[in-house]
């Protein structure tokens, strides 16, 4: 079954899960919102801007203020978000930081 999130119907989405969405589409169009060119959505976003959750990757990119993917977080907790910090793991599974409402924080 696939869900599909619309803004504006009776199926919509909570507003915590709204506030990780529009997060999570910041984190992916981070790296080029500098840039002056805003990027394609990404194949999980349709150009109406419906997101279709099961396309979502198991991993999200996550991107320092520079654009520089640093790590992923889990699709999973990433929708499940209850405002705490997430952890952000780089490619090796080592936590590197987290994810706060104020974007990317490296660990110490």
């Amino acid at each position: 079954m696939t869900t599909i999130f619309r803004f504006g119907t009776k199926e919509r989405m909570t507003l915590a899960t709204a506030a990780a969405l529009a997060i999570a589409l910041a984190i992916t169009f981070g790296a080029s919102a500098s840039s002056g060119s805003p990027p394609p959505p990404p194949s999980w976003v349709g150009a109406n801007g419906i997101v279709d959750v099961s396309k979502m990757p198991q991993r999200l990119d996550v991107v320092n203020s520079n654009g520089v993917v640093v790590g992923t977080v889990d699709r999973d907790e990433y929708l499940r978000h209850t405002g705490d910090p997430l952890p952000v793991e780089n490619s090796h599974g080592v936590v590197v930081g987290s994810l706060q409402s104020g974007g990317f924080e490296p660990s110490q």
